[in-house]
């Protein structure tokens, strides 16, 4: 064998590179993946950044009928902490408002202080278009943290260029995002798409396990509209196919010009 040969995983946060050299030794790379993000600013003009650089990418794109949804975890986050749920209360009603099974939260809440217990009864309600924010703001208790997400989410509602929707109860990566969460759709030829297209999000205490601590927000392509719309992106597959052998031998492994002469998608 003369050449050396690569394999790709591409993963939101992280890309993993798996090269045989001309000699048949597997070596291995780990690599922070290229996507819109700002590190080092945990303001609301970094949120607004991205979701505006997400707008424009959806429309640039001509996607059809393109929307995005937004979240916010310490909407749920604040009212647990307020009630001063410990790890397994949380974790259970973060499992039943994630399957927005009422009867099951009213289970597990009956012990909460009154206003709390309303809250997050509330929370599976509180879906719809802006005015869901208004309704937010009428009826959740005025805690910190909560009333500054409630206010994140007013800015960015004002800000997105497309049509915009919210869900209080949405709580996709609870345990790595720790603000803002929104995910775009649009319509496939069939009909809408039962998946985002692109999804991002804050998640400030991510980099902190590995030493290097700061804010942090960003989006990218969902894995499954990578799947169904860039086949040309790489996918980690056993080395008995490789996806590419386009350097020659002596070039070094791990480098972003290997990954990129391989991953050519979004």
């Amino acid at each position: 064998m003369s050449r050396w040969q690569f394999w790709i995983d591409r993963g939101g946060t992280f890309t993993d590179v798996v090269a045989r050299k001309p000699d048949g030794t597997i070596v291995t790379h780990k690599l922070l993946s290229e996507n819109p993000e700002r590190y080092g600013d945990a303001g609301i003009e970094a949120d607004l950044e991205i979701l505006r650089l997400l707008c424009s990418a959806l429309q640039l794109a001509r996607v059809r009928n393109a929307r995005i949804a937004i979240g916010h975890v310490a909407v749920f986050r604040s009212l647990a902490r307020a009630a001063q749920a410990g790890p397994e209360l949380e974790a259970q009603l973060f499992e039943a408002l994630q399957r927005k099974d009422v009867p099951e939260l009213r289970n597990l809440a009956r012990a909460l202080e009154a206003k709390i217990r309303s809250a997050i009864l509330l929370l599976p309600e509180l879906y719809g278009g802006p005015e869901v924010l208004a309704a937010a703001e009428k009826k959740l208790p005025r805690i910190a943290g909560l009333s500054a997400a409630l206010a994140t989410l007013r800015k960015l509602a004002r800000a997105c260029k497309l049509p915009v929707s919210f869900d209080l109860a949405e709580l996709r990566g609870y345990h790595y995002h720790s603000g803002v969460v929104f995910d775009a759709y649009c319509d496939a030829q069939n009909g809408a798409a039962s998946f985002p297209i692109a999804r991002g999000g804050r998640y400030d205490q991510l980099y902190s396990r590995f030493g290097r601590a700061t804010a942090a927000i960003g989006s990218r392509p969902s894995s499954l509209a990578q799947r169904h719309t860039s086949p040309s992106i790489a996918r980690l597959e056993s080395p008995s196919k490789p996806f590419s052998t386009q350097k020659e031998a002596g070039t070094p492994s791990g480098t972003n010009a290997n990954v990129n002469s391989v991953n050519r998608g979004p």
